[in-house]
């Protein structure tokens, strides 16, 4: 515990000194996705994983950090304009609210308002731009009609991970992290541990019959809904379905072009707008897209945390030169 304490402490003596906001996330991968958020508002942050404080990955290291600075964030005011760590929402509000609660009163700390972080990356916005990232339209190619007809594709999976989700989360509530609900359902062939179809339709078909009406009831204990389902299904999960649901409809959009290039056969460009540029396999094209959308920043959406970062430089005008 020592060795993380002098290791913070410098980090945060550099960030008065540079007077460069200090921000702690939990791991590799989000490291690099708040960067990109940061520098996409010219913001210049110093960004940290926690691990690189001698802590494990993940939360509890970050809200170790920030626990351990609160006797100077309390009485000195420049803390919360300089330092900053990031957490998930996870599961923590509805297995202890009253600690989840707690955590909202440490000053330079930061609770994400969904289960975590990929969930921000699935928009509208973000479907247009995956549109464009892999055929040939341009944004005034792309109809509301057609993002609506991709978005009702998405919207009816819904209810299998909903209840998948709350599945999990009620195994989690009762310490049972392990379970079969994170087990089985994350699928093994997709490096994400995602929620692949194979795993959506064994649970679909096998578990959730017999457990729906329980599902329901605990649901109504912890005052969630599947409006809701943002702030209880694992971000990749939310988001690999995003993409999973968003790519056949996709793909739709060249058969649709090309019936209609049937009724003009007087075009003389032959190049179809929504040709699928990259070849790949299903699973690979998943995996690209996976990728490829946390380049894709609707700022719509990330409001909270861009008010978040534009809070560390208010009172520090040096701070996003």
């Amino acid at each position: 515990m020592e060795d993380f304490r002098s290791n913070l402490n410098r980090y945060i003596i550099r960030a008065f000194m540079e007077e460069r906001p200090l921000v702690i996330v939990e791991s590799a991968d989000d490291r690099q996705i708040y960067t990109n958020i940061a520098n996409s508002l010219g913001f210049n942050l110093a960004i940290h994983r926690v691990s690189d404080f001698e802590l494990p990955a993940g939360c509890n290291g970050i809200i170790d950090c920030i626990d351990s600075i609160q006797p100077n964030a309390q009485t000195e005011e420049r803390y919360e304009t300089l330092i900053l760590g990031v957490i998930d929402r996870d599961a923590r509000f509805y297995k202890n609210k009253e600690e989840f609660m707690g955590l909202q009163g440490l000053k330079c700390l930061f609770i994400l308002k969904y289960y975590s972080i990929e969930t921000y990356f699935a928009t509208r916005s973000n479907l247009q731009k995956l549109i464009t990232k892999i055929t040939n339209a341009i944004n005034t190619d792309i109809t509301e009609e057609m993002l609506n007809d991709i978005e009702n594709n998405i919207d009816n999976s819904l209810e299998t991970l909903y209840y998948l989700s709350l599945d999990a989360l009620k195994q989690e509530c009762m310490g049972k992290e392990n379970h079969v609900a994170f087990k089985n359902y994350g699928t093994e062939e997709h490096e994400n541990s995602v929620v692949g179809e194979t795993a959506i339709k064994a649970f679909k078909e096998h578990r959730l019959p017999s457990i729906k009406q329980s599902l329901d009831e605990f649901a109504v204990t912890k005052n969630v809904s599947r409006a809701n389902i943002k702030l209880i299904a694992k971000g990749k999960w939310y988001l690999f379905n995003f993409i999973y649901r968003s790519y056949e409809p996709i793909k739709q959009l060249k058969k649709n072009e090309k019936a209609n290039r049937i009724n003009t056969p007087n075009k003389k460009d032959t190049k179809l707008i929504f040709d699928i540029k990259i070849d790949l396999q299903p699973l690979q094209m998943y995996d690209y897209l996976y990728s490829m959308i946390f380049e894709c920043l609707d700022h719509a959406e990330l409001t909270d945390i861009i008010q978040k970062f534009t809070a560390l430089g208010m009172k520090n005008d040096n701070s996003f030169q």
